[in-house]
């Protein structure tokens, strides 16, 4: 048998190693772009699920890994969403900038959802402009027909949080969700617009009860407005208004909180009689609740009133009222904590932290603006 030329040889073993290699299946690359399409699905679902860790280790590994940019997008808002999470703010706006800048090679049935993602991040983070130039951009695009309205709620939101009230008024006129015709009034009376002058009744009118309890929430916020803005007739005019769409019988709660807002509204518009009718008209109700909590809420309310009227016994007796339900919550609380096996409710009579925040910004509208408050209101909104 004839022998072979060594350089021959050579040649031969270097031409059937490269023809083996094309045969092989490719590993040394990852996975192939439609299976990196699932891990980016996989990576999603493992978030939603809480589990973080693989979450974030999977995401970080398709980042090192060729891949489209729609996955880029998805990848970048995964991280965002998990260091967001856990405190790391700069890496995470970080995440966000780049998930943005990508997010646009995606499909509208991918990309809408993606957008609206990225961009309630970016509001949290306090990052709203470049959320709105982000959702502005996705409803130039074309969002999906779907999540058309919740992409303007979204933009109307983000508005609203600026302190543009005009165009949180022409976002909201092509609009009809309560939350939208809500923001509107709300910037009405931003804009210091009479209450008379803006269509709260026809809202109130347009109630069903499908959406009744957003249309209270969204008259709670008007009416917490009015009185941190120091329009207490007409947030007692409001109040009064609001008791259309609550039912005593239906949700007595409701109804019994709806004369509690009368009762403060009138007693600061400097109507004792009103304020001492409602004050008694939510005592009762709240009495056939059995709500001890709701109890000592407005037995502080009356005690407070009857001191400013200078009904100093009366307000003791309310006062002392209202301790006695507090101490006796506590001693409950206190007493059942080893048993309980479930979240356990706590008293809390100070006036709410929405409020407070509500009162704070427009007490300063001669400085800074409103702006605060309402940012600490349409974020709500988005977390909602």
């Amino acid at each position: 048998m004839p022998r072979m030329h060594p350089s021959r040889t050579l040649t031969w073993l270097l031409f059937s190693g490269l023809a083996w290699a094309c045969l092989l299946p490719n590993t040394s690359l990852g996975a192939q772009p439609w299976e990196r399409h699932g891990l980016v699905h996989q990576a999603d679902s493992l978030r939603a699920g809480g589990q973080v860790v693989q979450a974030l280790a999977m995401y970080r590994q398709l980042l090192a890994t060729p891949i489209n940019g729609c996955q880029e997008a998805h990848a970048h808002a995964g991280v965002a969403s998990i260091q967001w999470h856990a405190g790391n703010v700069t890496e995470a706006k970080s995440h966000l900038t780049q998930a943005a800048n990508a997010f646009g090679t995606c499909p509208a049935s991918a990309r809408t959802a993606l957008g609206l993602e990225v961009a309630s991040l970016m509001a949290f983070a306090g990052q709203t402009q470049d959320a709105l130039e982000l959702l502005t951009k996705e409803l130039a695009l074309g969002p999906a027909v779907k999540a058309k309205a919740e992409v303007q709620l979204a933009l109307t939101e983000l508005h609203f949080m600026e302190g543009d009230w005009a165009q949180v008024l022409a976002l909201s006129n092509s609009l009809d969700a309560p939350r939208d015709q809500g923001l509107a009034l709300q910037a009405g009376v931003m804009m210091g617009t009479p209450l008379d002058s803006l269509p709260y009744r026809a809202y109130l009118r347009a109630a069903r009860p499908s959406n009744q309890s957003e249309v209270l929430n969204e008259m709670t916020h008007l009416h917490t407005m009015l009185g941190a803005s120091r329009r207490d007739k007409e947030a007692l005019v409001l109040a009064q208004a609001v008791t259309s769409i609550c039912d005593p019988v239906a949700d007595p709660e409701g109804w019994t909180m709806a004369q509690l807002r009368i009762a403060v509204s009138a007693e600061r518009a400097g109507r004792p009689l009103e304020a001492l009718l409602a004050f008694h008209e939510a005592e009762r109700t709240a009495a056939k609740l059995d709500d001890d909590a709701l109890q000592a809420r407005i037995a502080r309310n009356q005690a407070q009133f009857e001191q400013q009227r200078g009904a100093h016994q009366a307000a003791y007796e309310h006062l002392r009222r209202a301790d006695s339900i507090t101490v006796a919550l506590l001693h409950l609380a206190q007493g059942t904590v080893r048993e309980a096996r479930s979240f356990q409710p706590q008293p809390m009579f100070e006036e709410d932290p929405f409020e407070l925040a509500a009162s704070d910004a427009l007490s300063q509208r001669q400085g800074g603006g409103a702006w605060p408050f309402a940012f600490a209101l349409a974020a709500l909104g988005l977390m909602a």
